[in-house]
């Protein structure tokens, strides 16, 4: 059965409109693609009346319109839920914009990693920030479309049946604590309640699976107010996407070389095969100071944070960080130590100095006078 598309929408008239008409214009191979539009009850019908009048040319249209006000966590549940009708879905809040050939993508991925236990779903979206640090993210490049992450997608997401469910079973004896030690990020830990991609990240941390993510986004996001943004937000996560058709080019998890754990860290066993330096340490990579030691379990770490003595070093000129080691780049930035040291030295505030510092260079004091004196004529001469 060829993949539904479900669409979650609520009282975001214009958000919908323009998923829809990026949807009609996308390239469908199968003959019958099932489009579901899932409305949250609102008092405004305009959402109702755009699903209504939209013609979907490419199979059955269906719309669900939810009796009572679900919230979107619930709406979100509820809508994977739909795996048990269709099998395969594609899941689409109303504020994305899909690449003309996201189906192409989403099909081929839910095939191919259907009978994988490691993975629990597929973006659609490409993550060029680490939503931990606002920084650039950049996986190792390995020749494939794809690389994997420990972090589920909540802008543009498919899943196979079993994939759902599997979720949903644990989901349904889990006890919603989010604590430090549980080894998600401490922003993910202080979501709010209702938001469904804290409970679904949670999953994958504790039941060690992952998303499979795209080189080239197929989706991406305008952030509209909504639910969890009371107002539109900057295009910090806009992203580029797919143009033109390819030749996707998959790999398993197994040989990969680029898997990332939920704070956007490579996994330790990747750069052991880069550099069998690392072979014989047992160590966390914690590279953009966001794990607490709390949440370090090893006798080593690799970081880049401040420490009196290191067993093994590196320096820190290639991006991304773990290419530096890789390929066994002298320096002293970055470094294997006890993991008792970072206990010693570690301070999230010196996080933010070192990450920019990397990713771009020190403004000269100049360049700063310049940049305040237009933001000061800026606000002077707008009002």
């Amino acid at each position: 059965m060829s993949p539904a598309i479900i669409v979650v929408a609520f009282n975001r008239a214009h958000s919908l409109e323009r998923l829809l008409k990026s949807l009609l214009s996308a390239h469908y191979d199968e003959k019958n693609v099932p489009l579901i539009i899932s409305i949250d009850k609102s008092d405004d019908d305009a959402v109702f009346k755009i699903a209504e009048n939209f013609q979907w040319n490419y199979g059955e249209k269906k719309i669900i319109h939810q009796p009572e006000r679900l919230g979107l966590k619930e709406h979100i549940l509820k809508c994977g839920d739909l795996v048990n009708e269709y099998e395969n879905i594609i899941v689409l809040e109303d504020d994305l914009f899909v690449s003309p050939y996201f189906y192409n993508f989403a099909n081929q991925s839910l095939t191919y990693f259907n009978d994988n236990e490691k993975i629990a779903g597929i973006s659609l979206y490409n993550h060029r920030l680490n939503v931990n640090t606002r920084y650039p993210f950049i996986p190792l490049e390995d020749g494939n479309d794809i690389y994997f992450l420990q972090f589920a997608s909540s802008w543009g997401q498919a899943w196979t049946k079993r994939q759902w469910t599997s979720f949903r079973a644990w989901y349904a004896n889990d006890d919603l604590r989010f604590v430090e030690e549980n080894g998600l990020p401490l922003f993910v830990n202080n979501w709010p309640k209702t938001s469904w991609l804290k409970s679904f990240n949670k999953y994958l941390v504790l039941k060690k699976k992952y998303f499979v993510y795209p080189r080239v986004s197929l989706a991406t996001n305008f952030t509209d107010a909504g639910t969890h943004n009371k107002q539109k937000t900057n295009t910090l996560f806009q992203v580029p996407l797919l143009m033109q058709k390819k030749e996707l080019q998959f790999t398993s998890i197994e040989t990969s070389s680029s898997v990332y754990d939920s704070h956007f860290e490579i996994l330790p066993n990747i750069l052991k095969k880069l550099n069998p330096r690392l072979i014989n340490y047992n160590f966390t990579t914690s590279l953009n100071l966001t794990k607490t030691p709390q949440q370090i379990n090893t006798q080593y770490i690799l970081t880049r944070a401040k420490r009196k003595v290191s067993i093994e070093k590196w320096g820190m000129d290639l991006k991304p960080p773990e290419m530096n080691v890789a390929f066994d780049v002298n320096g002293s930035e970055l470094s294997i130590i006890i993991t008792d040291e970072y206990s010693k030295t570690y301070k999230r505030s010196r996080a933010f100095g070192i990450n920019f510092i990397y990713h771009y260079r020190m403004p000269k004091l100049i360049e700063i006078f310049f940049l305040l004196k237009e933001k000061i004529k800026n606000k002077l001469f707008s009002k």
